[in-house]
């Protein structure tokens, strides 16, 4: 795919939910959120509007709304002239197709009279603008959010990291590998995330010695891929002694088509970033990694030094990639 991806922090969405609440005419005296992602940005703006919040699903239950609304607060009807109907938010944190926003429209529809309702969504493709009356932000397709990336369809076209993303990353006594233990790990080792949708390439560390045992692993839980990328060196030591794992991911990563890296270590996504030049998300911190000055070594280990670990990985990688 040759497309640019474009990413929202959070930090972002939470900004544009600001200025979306800002310029409503009114505010509202219940915001609803349309689960699961709006409800992120429907308690944040009910805690800033200090009004009440439900979810869709609450609010046609009749379930009680949320509580935490402080000191003096507009209440339920505060600024509401008798008989007005009541001022309702729908919120969701996207809106694109429609499809979320005409299923709760049609859902309060027969819920409309006494209350007016108003339908918007913190970010807003270009095309999905005319399901909303407010938005915060316009951003185009292909577009991924820092809050469900893990679960974003386009996960077929990522590249994945295993152990730390997939399942639990090997004990310290245990990671040296080249050990029953080991091997013993990488068949039993707990899922730590089971993707929703098939994902791309998974890149791995583990040496491919231990390829086969890695795909049964995979396929006993389910997780469809486009191929397995593993690291083809003769024992454990020598990749400790290289200490490529950023480096070769990156490799991998950048004459790949991916979108996008997950990778569970702050260091290594950080480092992943700046060596490939594109984008990668850390799902330890939940968040989309910055290339900093710190994230290269200045050094890498003796006579890999400098530009020379382009060729060493030419040279000491053999790179196997295979759809199963």
């Amino acid at each position: 795919m040759g497309t640019a991806l474009h990413l929202v922090t959070l930090r972002e969405a939470h900004e544009a939910a600001g200025r979306l609440l800002a310029a409503l005419p009114q505010l509202p005296e219940l915001i609803l959120g349309i689960p699961r992602s709006g409800m992120i940005f429907a308690q944040a703006l009910a805690a800033a509007a200090n009004v009440a919040c439900q979810s869709v699903d609450e609010f046609l239950s009749g379930g009680p709304t949320a509580a935490g609304m402080r000191g003096r607060g507009r209440g339920l009807g505060a600024g509401r002239e008798a008989g007005a109907p009541r001022r309702v938010l729908v919120l969701d944190d996207s809106v694109g197709t429609g499809r979320a926003m005409k299923e709760a429209r049609e859902a309060l529809a027969p819920r409309s009279q006494g209350c007016q309702f108003r339908f918007a969504a913190v970010i807003a493709a270009p095309e999905g603008r005319r399901w909303v009356e407010h938005h915060g932000l316009v951003v185009p397709f292909p577009r991924v959010f820092e809050w469900n990336t893990l679960h974003h369809h386009l996960g077929r076209d990522f590249c994945w990291d295993l152990d730390g993303v997939l399942c639990d990353n090997p004990p310290p006594f245990e990671e040296d590998g080249d050990c029953a233990e080991y091997e013993e790990f990488i068949r039993t080792a707990p899922p730590r995330f089971l993707p929703p949708h098939p994902l791309g390439w998974i890149v791995t560390s583990r040496l491919s010695r231990y390829r086969a045992p890695t795909l049964e692993w995979l396929a006993k839980h389910g997780i469809q891929h486009r191929g397995l990328v593993t690291l083809d060196l003769p024992s454990a030591a020598v990749r400790r002694r290289l200490r490529l794992h950023a480096q070769y991911k990156a490799s991998v990563y950048a004459s790949s088509p991916a979108l996008l890296f997950v990778e569970s270590d702050r260091q290594q996504a950080r480092a992943i970033r700046a060596w490939s030049g594109k984008p990668v998300y850390c799902s330890d911190t939940l968040s989309f990694a910055t290339a900093t000055r710190w994230s290269v070594p200045r050094r890498i280990h003796g006579r890999f030094a400098g530009r020379a670990w382009r060729f060493a990985l030419r040279k000491l990688i053999a790179l196997r990639c295979a759809a199963e």
